[in-house]
């Protein structure tokens, strides 16, 4: 005799993971990257470094162009130091250059950190 319960069986319910928060970079309220000139669409560049740069300064493409990459990655170092590591010195050179950061040779990255190390402390100008 067939039972009286129903032949279904229980499925759990699938649940989709919950995205992580991003963490904001500290100090001024996000920079708007929206813009036509935005640090944010270079190669190498993303919206958290184009929100930093927009915090030391530098809030476009050509205002990067106009400092250099150098000059930009001692600013960022100056306001950031414990989140700004060389990788961003080789990627901002990169932007510049619409060259991938790991694509330059060991020699050129060791001539980009000494050129940041000998430029002295990081310019006030903004």
């Amino acid at each position: 005799m067939p039972s009286s319960r129903s032949s279904r069986t229980k499925t759990p319910a699938v649940t989709a993971p919950t995205p992580k928060k991003k963490r904001s970079a500290p100090g001024p309220a996000k920079a708007d990257t929206s813009a036509a000139g935005s640090t944010a669409r270079l190669l190498n560049l993303g919206e958290r470094t184009s929100e930093r740069l927009h915090a030391v300064g530098i809030t476009d493409e050509a205002m990067l162009r106009a400092v250099g990459a150098t000059e930009a990655y001692r600013r960022l170092k100056a306001a950031f130091p414990k989140d700004v590591s060389a990788v961003a010195l080789y990627a901002l050179h990169g932007a510049l250059t619409n060259t991938h950061w790991n694509d330059f040779p060991p020699e050129v990255k060791a001539q980009m950190r000494a050129r940041a190390e000998d430029s002295g402390p990081p310019s006030r100008r903004r």
